[in-house]
This record gives C-alpha cells, structure tokens and sequence, in this order.
C-alpha cells in the first residue's frame, strides 16, 4: 500500500479483515482503495444480495466516511469453481545436474504432475560427450531419482543425452512430447558442474513449450492452490492469462490478477503542467489506479463467469519488486508471465521486468512465450473484458 496514510491503510485493513471473518465477498475479490476515509470498491460480486451484504460490512468499519461503489455485479450467477485434471500440461521435462539445487525444482514439477495427471521425465545432459565414469554416475543418478518417484507411484521415465545442454534440453522435450519445461537456475552456486544456471537462458530463447524457472532456495511449490498473473492490457499479459486459466481449471486453483501502475514522479509532474492547468486537481495516479481497477475487474469477472475463482489487485509501486511483494502477500504457488521471444544481450534472459521477477522471486515463475500448439489459444471471453453488469 505505498503512498497511502496510516489512518487510510488501517481502513483498508479493517474492512479487509472483516471480509475474511465473514466470508465475503464470494466467489471473488473486492478491491478496497480508502483515501482520507473514502473507500472506493471495485471487485467482482455473485448477486445483488452479495453486493448489498459487500456495503453494509464496508459502512460498518469505523473511520469510513463515504463509498465510491464501483463493483460488478455478475448478471447470471457463476457455475461452482470446476476441476478438470489433465487439461493443461499432459508431459512435464525436468532436467537434472545431479546436483541438490537443481532436483529442488522436482517439488513443484511434482505437484504439478499430481494436479494434472501428467507424465513427468527427467533428463540428464552430458557436454562433450562424458568419460565412462561420468556416464555411469549420471545414469545411476537418474535411476536412482527416478526409483524413488515410481516407489511413490508416480509415472516417471528418464533420459540421457550428449551435447550442448540448452539444445539438448528443448531436442529431449520435443523428442518426449513434452508440453512443459521445470527447471532450476542460476544453480551454479558453489558447483563447478552444474548447469543449469546457464541452461536457463538457452532454454527459454529456443523452447517453443513454457517453461517454469525457480531459483535454488526459494519456496518450492507442494501443491499449487494460486496463481499470481501480472496484466497490462496486452497481448503478452492475455497470453499469460490464458495459460493461468487453462492451469486454474486443471487443479483447481485461484486466480489473482495484478496490475501494477507506477507513479508518476516528479519530472512527470513538471512535464503535465500545461495539462493540469486545463484540467485542475486531476489526480493522475488515482485515475491511473481507478483505469486499471477496472481492468482487471472486467477480467476477473469474465474468470468467475467461467466458473473460475478470481480476483483483481492494483498495486502502486516499481513494476518488478511489486510483483514479487504481491505474491508473497497472496502466497502465491506460481506467478505466470508472458516472455518475449530472447536476442540481444547475453543478460536478457526474459526482458527487464520478467528478468527481474525470475531473479528476485521467492517462488517459482512460469514463462509462457508463445501458444503451445494451440493449447494457450486466448479465449474469446477474455479479449475484450468489459463489465459484466453493475448495480450501485
């Protein structure tokens, strides 16, 4: 809650702490932004019972002294959140350095392949082609990786292969059909022969599948329950969306969508002079926030419409540091984001802001960079979001 007063953010808490006690709102989130003790909601409600119970807990909090009622309210109400395994990912690729950093990334492929149903393999490379030695360590240690995982009950298959580690890695995920890549990186720390950490890199500029990165050390996910999905009203955040939904609807789990504005500065102020002259007292962070409110409420109700739990937040603040703060703060298991597609500096691992989140993210971040064979295609209901109905 940058740049909001103490007496405004113990609003915000109070009336968010009431919805949790409560139960409200359902199936989705109400955004609650105070200013000098005027609370503005937007968010997603199931019925006009709902929106109406949504008010009366907001007046009920002490210190609010007005209501801006942006909220939508959904004309038909929602089908009840809906689970259909194997939907998503049906083949998960997690390659191995033989390595205790680079095996941390099996949790979350592990959670995934459970959620889903999906056939989890595991790869080993070996550059230059290996001495004998190093290829009997290398195929004990997948054996011996994938032994426990079938004693568990889980379907595993392994593979070993010689050459360069990135072109190797994305060669053995279209060679198995996989649909999905989970990988450790920057995993180098301390190991003179581990990989991944440069692999990383490689994979996601040639990969045509996404792929999951996750640092070593970081929350691994046991089960994945949320998804945080930074948007911007673009055709990259609407790919990510895509992904998120089709991911939701496979296990189960909740969408948080988060659109992150960044204030405006002083030199920014300077330069709207001349603008604020003709329009005075526009406040352009907080029409830059409401803007953005509305955004992602029309996506999170078209979400909820479909069947899906879904909520929408806008956070002020530096775009990067705000996302990896946010998921943190919804706990989230998988933050989603789109990539483009990876030339020019050897340090561009997935453009500035998504190399930021990947670096600096205390849990893994899944990359989608272009449609897996049709699977992410947008959905229609998702083009052009727009509000669903309102009452207020």
């Amino acid at each position: 809650m940058d740049g909001i007063p103490r007496a405004d953010e113990e609003i915000e808490r109070s009336i968010l702490n009431l919805f949790a006690a409560e139960g409200a709102p359902r199936p989705a989130n109400v955004s609650v932004h105070a200013v000098g003790g005027s609370v503005r909601l937007g968010g997603v409600v199931a019925d006009a019972a709902e929106h109406q119970r949504v008010l009366d807990l907001v007046r009920a909090v002490p210190g609010v002294t007005g209501i801006v009622d942006e909220v939508t309210v959904l004309r038909e109400p929602p089908p009840p959140p809906s689970r259909q395994p194997g939907t998503a990912f049906s083949k998960i690729l997690v390659p191995l350095d033989g390595t205790a950093e680079g095996a941390e990334a099996i949790t979350t492929a592990l959670a995934l392949a459970d959620g889903l149903g999906a056939e989890l393999s595991l790869a080993h490379v070996l550059e230059d082609g290996g001495a004998p030695t190093e290829r009997a360590l290398a195929s004990t240690y997948l054996a011996g990786v994938a032994g426990e995982l079938s004693a568990q009950g889980r379907r595993v298959r392994t593979m070993l292969r010689e050459g360069q580690v990135a072109k190797e890695i994305v060669a053995a995920a279209d060679e198995l059909g996989a649909d999905l890549i989970v990988m450790t990186t920057h995993g180098r720390h301390g190991l003179a022969r581990a990989w991944l950490g440069s692999a990383a890199q490689g994979v996601l500029s040639a990969s045509p599948v996404p792929v999951l990165l996750a640092r070593p050390g970081v929350r691994q996910a046991e089960q994945v329950r949320t998804l945080l999905v930074p948007v911007d009203a673009t055709p990259g955040g609407a790919l990510a969306l895509a992904a998120a939904a089709g991911l939701a609807r496979s296990l189960g789990a909740g969408i948080v969508l988060l659109q992150v504005v960044v204030p405006s500065d002083s030199a920014d102020d300077a330069l709207l002079g001349p603008l604020d002259e003709l329009i005075d007292g526009l406040d352009w962070n907080a029409e830059a926030r409401a803007a953005a409110q509305r955004y992602v409420d029309a996506l999170a109700a078209r979400l909820v419409h479909a069947g899906l739990v879904a909520q929408g937040r806008v956070v002020l603040g530096s775009v990067a540091p705000t996302i990896c703060r946010v998921a943190a703060d919804v706990a989230a298991d998988l933050i989603v984001m789109s990539t483009h597609a990876l030339t020019g500096p050897a340090r561009a691992l997935v453009g500035s802001v998504a190399d930021e989140v990947v670096r600096a993210a205390d849990r893994p971040v899944l990359l989608v960079k272009r449609p897996n064979r049709g699977r992410f295609d947008v959905p229609s209901r998702l083009r052009e979001p727009q509000a669903l109905g309102h009452a207020g």
